[in-house]
């Protein structure tokens, strides 16, 4: 115990090593000074606690933490920071050097003086206990590493925190790229590095620099998260990530991916993402590092303010085998290819922007899937292709596909929503082969709603008003008024703009619900071919929209155009549309 403001205890410039077999006290003002010759290292076999008041001068020596009774700790006497210019860790197996916590929470750094290996790993854990461990990148002009070693059945050194997060910091404060180096102090044993569930690795610089971390080639393991702060990066080997290990973009910038996700299998191949911070990563095409299918084990998050781009150009695609969790924005390529394949849940928030490029959606795997988002949801293209038929994509919210929806295997579940096939002027969604592993479920009220657009107009590409010979591919009782007249509960009521037309009748008195008489003939009706003649239909309000002969329609645009002449006459484009359930081999209506 070094007590009193005028009691120092100084090591003088021996260049051998001083060891203290119990623990070591720095109360009220007293001062430490360890030696100022090269080898004058303190080795410490108990406690180290130092008060607010007492001063320790490290002179650029080491001290080494080797008792083998159990744990050590470091503590600043009511919180505060302790630093070292090189800590070494040699225990036993199984013990640690812990940063104490509760009413006296403890930061240390190392910031080393001459570089190599400021931080040595040699034996035993180092428990951060919800503290910071602060790692200093560079100093004196000198690069600084981490080395790992161990003996036969201690090879794995561990960096953990008990009771919840603890955060070690790498940090480049000189303004250049920096990048530290994990390696094995003696190449000759098979040591690793793993970083616990509950730590928080991050790596970055201050402004005018950047600060790396090479993980050394299969060295390290993350178990806990790996965060990329503004200026950070990963360079060399990425570290292996294990089982719900997360990897955090929180750069605030724009970032291009590097080696930290950059393989689909084993170093390199993340389990959890998360971008967050305004931070917008690019994957692909135009991130410098190369283009390459994209793939993690886990879930991908997107905060707010956050973004994803796949590639501009690039025709690689990402897979995301756990959930998406979309709160900012995802971009895909403009290229064929370029799709997104989930194997969990599509979660998108109302600040979550989706931009697909008229790329794919393939959901894929052997669970199940559900698809939850703020205001219902477009896929140019989306594929049903899970491992078996029991496996379900379920709609928690509305989904809308402008280009084609595929079910190769699986079943898709509507529940009480709604799935619609679009149609506008560039073209029409279709609904493709069913597999013979896929089916559609309808469990509740939802159904399919099929457009079908109609160009009547006078514009470039149009036609004018004419008869239409039209098809229904959805069956599911409802009429001809709830569809094609849009709901209408009096003649000529237009509920919604650009879609519907007028349904007229050659009998009088009209039945419910036609819009109006038209003496040549009904402008809806079905071919009788044994007669060789045209029926028109009885009434709008009962008689049931589906039927397997079709109907000849005269369309003459959307239910706002009710006149022969003059105004509200002029055709204009519309959509017809239905609800119901679709033709599908499983499960036909």
């Amino acid at each position: 115990t070094i007590a009193g403001a005028t009691t120092s205890l100084d090591m003088g410039s021996t260049t051998f090593p001083r060891e203290m077999r119990g623990d070591m006290t720095v109360s009220s003002s007293g001062t430490l000074y360890l030696s100022s010759g090269f080898g004058g290292d303190l080795y410490i076999k108990g406690n180290w606690t130092r008060s607010a008041a007492g001063s320790f001068n490290p002179r650029t020596r080491a001290v080494r933490f080797n008792g083998t009774s159990g744990n050590q700790t470091i503590t600043r006497t009511g919180g505060g920071t302790e630093t070292f210019a090189y800590m070494l860790i040699d225990k036993s197996a199984g013990q640690a050097v812990v940063l104490a916590g509760a009413l006296n929470p403890t930061t240390v750094t190392v910031e080393g003086f001459g570089g190599n290996n400021i931080l040595q790993l040699i034996n035993g854990d180092l428990d951060l206990n919800q503290q910071t461990f602060n790692f200093t990148s560079y100093f004196n002009s000198n690069q600084n590493n981490l080395g790992i070693d161990g003996s036969i059945g201690n090879l794995t050194r561990n960096i953990i925190s008990t009771g919840g997060a603890g955060t070690f910091a790498v940090f480049n404060s000189n303004a250049s790229t920096r990048n530290i180096t994990i390696n094995r102090i003696n190449g000759a044993n098979a040591s690793l590095l793993v970083v616990g569930p509950t730590v928080i690795m991050t790596t970055g610089a201050i402004a005018g620099g950047f600060g790396g971390i090479n993980f050394g080639n299969n060295l390290t393991t993350i178990n806990g998260t790996l965060q990329i702060n503004a200026r950070g990066f990963v360079t060399g080997f990425a570290p292996t990530y294990g089982t719900n290990s997360n990897l955090v973009y929180n750069v605030g910038s724009t970032f291009d991916r590097n080696v930290e996700w950059g393989a689909t299998s084993g170093a390199g191949y993340p389990y959890n993402v998360t971008v967050q911070g305004a931070t917008s990563i690019r994957l692909n095409t135009p991130a410098i590092n190369g283009d390459a299918n994209r793939a993690i084990a886990g879930n991908l998050t997107i905060t707010n303010t956050s973004s994803l781009l796949l590639s501009t150009t690039a025709a690689n695609t990402l897979t995301v085998a756990g959930n998406l969790q979309l709160d900012g924005t995802l971009t895909l390529p403009t290229v064929a290819g370029g799709d997104l394949r989930l194997g969990g849940n599509w979660n998108r928030s109302s600040t979550g922007v989706f931009v697909p490029n008229d790329r794919a959606v393939f959901f894929i795997g052997s669970g199940n899937s559900t698809i939850t988002a703020n205001n219902g949801q477009l896929f140019p293209y989306l594929y049903l292709t899970k491992n078996a038929l029991g496996n379900t994509l379920s709609l928690v919210d509305s989904i809308s596909i402008s280009k084609e929806f595929g079910i190769t295997t699986g079943t898709f579940e509507l529940g009480s929503k709604n799935a619609t096939l679009l149609s506008d002027a560039g073209g029409t969604a279709s609904f493709g082969k069913v597999g013979a592993s896929g089916d559609v479920s309808y469990s509740s009220t939802g159904r399919f709603v099929v457009e079908r657009y109609i160009p009547t107009g006078t514009s470039g590409g149009q036609h004018l008003k004419s008869w239409q010979f039209l098809a229904v591919p959805t069956n599911g009782g409802q009429t001809v008024n709830a569809a094609w007249q849009e709901g209408a509960a009096s003649a000529n009521q237009d509920n919604k703009s650009g879609y519907g037309t007028q349904i007229t009748s050659s009998v009088l008195p009209l039945a419910a619900t036609f819009d109006a008489y038209s003496p040549g003939g009904p402008s809806m009706k079905t071919y009788l071919p044994a007669s060789n003649a045209w029926l028109g239909i009885s009434n709008t309000t009962s008689t049931a929209l589906f039927n397997k002969k079709g109907y000849l329609v005269f369309v003459r645009g959307d239910r706002s155009v009710i006149n022969f002449s003059g105004p509200n006459s002029t055709a204009i484009p519309t959509n017809l549309r239905s609800t119901g359930k679709l033709f599908v081999p499983g499960s036909n209506p």
